[in-house]
């Protein structure tokens, strides 16, 4: 049986995807978009309007809680997509149509749905909770 994420797990995969993108393309843009998505450590996003489009782009699936790693993934598309719709951002629409791909695809070998099972089991097996903070300095 697979393991579901709840809403601030799937965000924190969502976050971890991201974060390992920007690692291997060094994009401007896709860490302009991680810049606004760190999160404090009340686990709060910096940008408080993230939460807000996390949300609704997870009820955009008729999901409120205890996603499937497939339906994270989906809600990530959604949440990617009004990104989109809000500013140009060049590297984020090539990865959102990469996404997208891969979905269509399903393929269980797929380079990314690979990834993003490796970053679902990093947040499922992350103790601490520590993964994706924005520590303020005081």
């Amino acid at each position: 049986m697979e393991n579901k994420l709840t809403q601030i797990q799937a965000f924190k995969v969502m976050l971890t995807f991201l974060d390992e993108y920007y690692d291997k393309t060094l994009s401007d843009d896709i860490g302009a978009l991680l810049s606004g998505l760190a999160l404090l450590e009340d686990d709060r996003p910096v940008d408080s309007a993230v939460w807000h489009d996390w949300a609704k782009a997870i009820n955009n699936k008729n999901i409120e809680n205890n996603l499937t790693s497939l339906q994270a993934f989906e809600a990530m598309i959604n949440f990617l997509e009004d990104y989109c719709k809000r500013g140009s951002s060049h590297d984020v629409l090539i990865l959102l149509d990469m996404l997208k791909k891969s979905l269509i695809k399903s393929a269980p070998n797929q380079p990314i749905w690979n990834n993003w099972l490796k970053c679902v089991d990093k947040i499922l097996q992350d103790k601490e909770k520590k993964y994706g903070y924005f520590h303020l300095l005081k």
